[in-house]
Order: structure tokens, then sequence, then C-alpha cells
């Protein structure tokens, strides 16, 4: 079975190590053999972030790199932290309607915000011309604006046509 097609079934967490799954009262990891006990003991006073909590900041709007720095505050590494919100990501974005339907909100918000700060962009540029046109004088071209503008519209396109229902 492929790593990133393995699924949690309800009696399993997923290992702080290695991140694959394994039964919630398990004592050892079978796959990476790290002691789970004694991982849960160690760890900080607050409750440890489980795939639960990861999920909910997730559809919440939280991105990975938050939800990461989170779990590295709880003695997880970096690379293991970005392996288990990734695997989950994954999981979500594969059967997850109601986190596809929020990415591609996001996605149409800044498409629409891209067009917006495009359109002011060419609206200054138009007046300004016009303005040199009737009374002399130089005008501005707002390249940055309108450029900038028409390609993060594209690459907020691109993503509402990727997650979109």
């Amino acid at each position: 079975m492929n790593e990133k097609t393995q699924k949690r079934k309800s009696d399993e967490i997923y290992c702080p190590e290695c991140a694959k799954p394994i039964k919630k009262d398990a004592v050892v990891c079978p796959n990476c053999g790290v002691q789970i006990k004694e991982l849960k003991v160690s760890t900080q006073a607050e409750e440890p972030i489980g795939e639960e909590k990861v999920v909910q900041s997730l559809v919440e709007g939280k991105s990975s790199a938050e939800i990461v720095r989170e779990l590295m505050q709880q003695n997880w590494t970096k690379q293991k932290a970005v392996k288990f919100v990734r695997d989950i990501e994954y999981t979500l974005k594969k059967e997850s309607h109601q986190y596809r339907k929020l990415v591609a909100r996001r996605y149409r918000v800044n498409m629409i915000a891209a067009l917006i700060i495009a359109a002011v962009g060419t609206i200054i540029t138009a007046a300004s011309y016009n303005t040199a046109l009737t009374s002399g004088g130089s005008y501005v071209i707002c390249w940055g604006a309108i450029v900038l503008g028409i390609i993060y519209f594209f690459i907020g396109l691109v993503g509402w046509l990727r997650y979109r229902g």
C-alpha cells in the first residue's frame, strides 16, 4: 500500500515519530519502534495536538506552517511534523468536500482581490494618461499592480478550478 493512500481507522492514531497509523492503545510503534507511552508522558503539560485538532485547524483555515510550529513546540521534529500535516492535508483534499469547498472559496477571494488590484492599476494609468493628453505633462503606468494582479488572478483561477465542487 502506498504511504500517501494509507488511511487511519477510528481505533488508530498517527505515530508522532513516523506519522504512520497505529493502534490507539499501542505501547510501541510497529513501524519505527518508538515507545508511544513514553512520548506522551514527556510532552508538555498542554494537551498534545492530535489528528483531530490538525484537521479542525486546517478546516478553520490555519496554515500548515502554523500547525507544524505547534507540533514542534511539543517536541516533534520538523521533518516528522511536516510529513504528518502533509499526509492529513492530502487525505482532506482527496476526501473532504468541506475542505475542498473552503480552499476553493479562498482561491476565489484571492482571484477577486487580484482583479481589483489590476483594475485599480489600469484606472490610475488611464486617468493619468488622459490628464497628460489634455493638460500636458507626464503620466504614470502602474505596471506592478496590473501585471501582478493578472498573475495572481490566474494563480487564483487555477486553484479555484482545481478545488471547486
